[in-house]
Formats: C-alpha cells, sequence, structure tokens
C-alpha cells in the first residue's frame, strides 16, 4: 500500500483527507469500546468484573486499521502497544511534497509501535502512463512518503520498529488468509500469511507479555527479504 497510487489515478488531497478522518472515526469508535471495557471491568456485578487485564491491551490493524492504530497509540494511554500491518499513514497528495498524514503530526505514540511496509513490486511506464503519472513523479512521491515515515519513527520517544518486507508474492494483501478460501489453496501465500502472523505475534509477546525471546530472535535473525529496523529515541531489543 505504502508504495502504490489506486487504481483510479493519483491520491488526492480530499481523498486522504477522508483517508483521516475515517481513521479519526475508527479511533473514537476503539475509545469508546475500551470506555465499556473498563467499565464492565470495575463494575461490581458485571461477569466481566476483575476478569480482563487492563494493563495489557494492544492495537493492530491492517491497512486503515494499521494507520486507527498507531492514531490510538498517541491518544489513549491504555494502550500498551501498537503495531501497522502496512497502512499509509503518511500518503502524500500527487504534485506535492507534503504529506497528509492519518496520524497526528508532531505528536510521538504514547507506547511501542511496530509499523510493517510491504515493499511491492513498482509499476511499469506502461500502468503509471495510464493514471497520468511520470517515472519521476511516483519515485519522487514515494520517496516522500518514505521519509516522513522514517521521521516520525526516529523522533518517536517510545520503541519504534519499522519492518520492511520485500518477498516473492507478498503483497498489501497477504495479511489476510483470502487467498486460502478457494478450492486450491496457495502455499506461497499461506507461507505470507505465516510471516505476518509470526511478527505480530511476537511484537505483542514481547511489549505486553514481555516475552521477549522470539521478538529479539527475529529482529536478530530476519528472514530473507525481511528487514527490521529499531528506530525512535528508546531503542529497545
Amino acid at each position: 500500500m505504502n508504495g502504490n497510487p489506486p487504481d483510479s489515478g493519483p491520491p488526492t488531497v480530499a481523498g486522504l483527507e477522508a483517508v483521516r478522518a475515517e481513521a479519526i472515526r475508527w479511533v473514537a469508535d476503539t475509545r469508546f469500546a475500551l470506555d465499556q471495557i473498563t467499565r464492565l471491568s470495575r463494575e461490581r456485578g458485571s461477569k466481566f468484573y476483575g476478569k480482563m487485564d487492563l494493563a495489557r491491551i494492544g492495537a493492530f490493524g491492517h491497512s486503515l486499521g494499521g494507520q486507527a492504530a498507531v492514531r490510538l497509540c498517541q491518544v489513549d494511554f491504555r494502550v500498551h502497544a501498537c503495531l501497522n500491518q502496512d497502512g499509509e499513514i503518511f500518503g502524500t497528495p500527487a504534485g506535492s511534497p507534503d504529506p497528509i498524514p492519518s496520524v497526528i503530526a508532531g505528536k510521538g505514540t504514547e507506547a511501542p509501535v511496530a509499523v510493517m511496509y510491504v515493499a511491492e513490486p513498482g509499476f511499469t511506464d506502461a500502468q503509471l502512463t495510464a493514471v497520468k503519472v511520470t517515472r519521476k513523479q511516483f519515485e519522487d512521491w514515494r520517496a516522500a512518503k518514505n521519509a516522513a515515515l522514517r521521521s516520525f519513527l526516529n523522533g518517536n520517544s517510545a520503541a519504534s520498529y519499522l519492518i520492511t518486507i520485500k518477498l516473492p508474492g507478498y503483497v498489501h494483501a497477504s495479511f489476510m488468509d483470502i487467498r486460502q478460501l478457494g478450492t486450491v489453496p496457495d502455499a506461497q501465500a499461506a507461507d505470507n500469511l505465516r510471516v505476518g502472523i509470526d511478527y505480530t505475534l511476537s511484537f505483542f509477546d514481547a511489549h505486553l507479555m514481555n516475552k521477549r525471546q522470539g521478538w529479539n530472535d527475529l529482529m536478530a535473525h530476519p528472514k530473507d527479504g525481511i528487514t527490521v529496523e529499531p528506530l525512535g529515541t528508546r531503542r529497545v531489543r
């Protein structure tokens, strides 16, 4: 997602602002749910009274859900770790060097954050021509977004990680199991799905459960085609 323009053409200011508005709505919905979970956990007579561990709340999502997860970690101290599965948090409109972020500009997260970025193959010249985008515009556009993402993570006071995935067949939809629902399972898609699951579970095990061995192993010995960079001012292994 971070590397590709939409099928309908280059992104627009209006389109990116609409995405940001949707992420804000999702964050509000999630905070409402957290309010209700907290109330039920503390309300005597509730079947959930004292049964939920509110000290180990994490948030993650794919695509727009990932954008909302990072924004949630900026505004709600109850969330202790967040992970974004290939959600473009610094979308940049065509012809502009300035991203329109779905996160709060200039503000870090309240908790450790990991961003999984899928480095999908670029477009052919013919594909770019079809949506009236030059090769230079496309490369400048992608570079501006990636620079904004790195700047955000590098400036974060919480532990931050950029996980870049460049594996055969790995695309934005590889975090979903939709390609396993056909009559013939896709072995490569299943392997790629497992990669996303492994990194997601290991990140939350490390930052919510203090079980760091799996996360440390993935950071120290990533699979070929995957890089894991610890960023932020508080770099935790």
